[in-house]
């Protein structure tokens, strides 16, 4: 199964700005933003497209929600880590993580239960 195209985070940042704008939203600080597009780069490949929202507070999240499996967020704060919740198989997840150059040991982990190999 080919790997769905990642969601653009720049028509993400500007839907938050024009939602932002009429509820005084925090924008999020560019090294959140540096932090958003090194999760996704680091992303390429996986089996199906998060889908990317920005929250009132600037954090930037990433969700899969994989109905016969469960849900996934990865969330970037401008921090330096990703914190991260997930319901997979009826087993709850939550941690933070640092984030630097390369993907986090569970949230590694976590994808590859939500998403096994040939799923």
């Amino acid at each position: 199964m080919p790997a769905e195209p990642l969601p653009d985070l720049t028509a993400a940042l500007a839907e938050a700005a024009a939602l932002g704008a009429e509820r005084a939203w925090t924008a999020p600080s560019a090294q959140t933003i540096a932090e958003a597009r090194r999760l996704l780069a680091l992303l390429v490949g996986q089996p199906r497209a998060p889908q990317l929202q920005v929250e009132p507070d600037g954090t930037i999240l990433l969700e899969w929600d994989v109905p016969e499996r469960g849900w996934l967020q990865l969330a970037v704060h401008g921090r330096g880590e990703i914190t991260h919740g997930a319901v997979i198989d009826g087993d709850e997840y939550t941690q933070a993580e640092a984030f630097d150059r390369t993907l986090p040991p569970w949230a590694a982990e976590l994808l590859r239960r939500l998403m096994p190999p040939g799923h």
